[in-house]
């Protein structure tokens, strides 16, 4: 990423900034959170981050403050397994979904078949 005066500038002008965590590279998205912390703004702006589980998923636990406990390494790995677990579930999903899709076309296929057609005609 090239942080040109232009990109600042138009970061700047602009009201709603939206960036998707899963395609943009960290630094850009860094780079527009802290222009918009340290410079003097003339109007409110809304950044909007879009995001999924995945995005999330290596997230280390939040550092235990006073009076609490701390996440548990425990926790974060039955967490992880979770979404590998959805994860895994919503493939094998696809999966069939595309056989059936398949199975589908090649029914459809054999149902009107060159022959059957020239028959008809």
């Amino acid at each position: 990423m090239e942080r040109t005066r232009d990109f600042r500038e138009s970061v700047l002008q602009s009201d709603v900034i939206i960036y998707d965590l899963m395609t943009n590279k960290f630094e850009e998205v860094d780079y527009v959170i802290k222009t918009l912390k340290t410079s003097k703004l003339d109007s409110q702006k809304t950044l909007i981050l879009l995001s999924s589980v995945m995005t999330w998923v290596n997230t280390p636990p939040k550092e235990k403050k006073e009076g609490e406990e701390a996440e548990k390494p425990a926790e974060t790995v039955e967490a992880k397994e979770e979404v590998e677990e959805v994860v895994e579930a919503k493939e094998e999903v696809v999966e069939k979904k595309e056989k059936s899709e398949k199975k589908s076309r090649r029914k459809h296929r054999d149902d009107y078949s060159d022959d059957d057609y020239n028959d008809e005609v």
